[in-house]
C-alpha cells in the first residue's frame, strides 16, 4: 500500500475475549478510497493489530453489501435505527 494512505476507524465488533474485527476508512489524500478490515489483537502475549487485512475498493462496496442479501441488509438497519432513537432518548 502507497505510504500516503491513512486509516480513519469506523468501528470495531469484538469476535472473541481478545480479539476484534476493526473497520477502517482507507483514505488518500482525505478522499476514501475504500475500506480495510483489519483484527486487533489484545492478550498477554500481543496488543496490536494482526499482519495483513482485506482492502477493499470504494466501488465495489455496495457489491460486497449486495452478498449479504437484502433481508439481512435490511434487519441490520433497522436495528442501528432503533439503537439511534434509544439514544436519542437517552440524552
Amino acid at each position: 500500500m502507497p505510504y500516503n494512505q491513512e486509516f480513519k476507524e469506523i468501528g470495531r465488533v469484538q469476535t472473541s475475549d481478545s480479539k476484534s474485527a476493526v473497520l477502517s476508512e482507507l483514505l488518500q489524500k482525505g478522499e476514501v478510497k475504500g475500506v480495510f478490515i483489519s483484527n486487533y489483537i489484545n492478550s498477554q502475549g500481543y496488543v496490536g493489530f494482526e499482519r495483513g487485512g482485506v482492502k477493499l475498493p470504494a466501488d465495489c462496496i455496495t457489491e460486497f453489501l449486495k452478498l449479504f442479501g437484502a433481508d439481512t441488509l435490511k434487519e441490520a438497519l433497522e436495528e442501528l435505527e432503533e439503537l439511534d432513537a434509544s439514544e436519542r432518548e437517552t440524552k
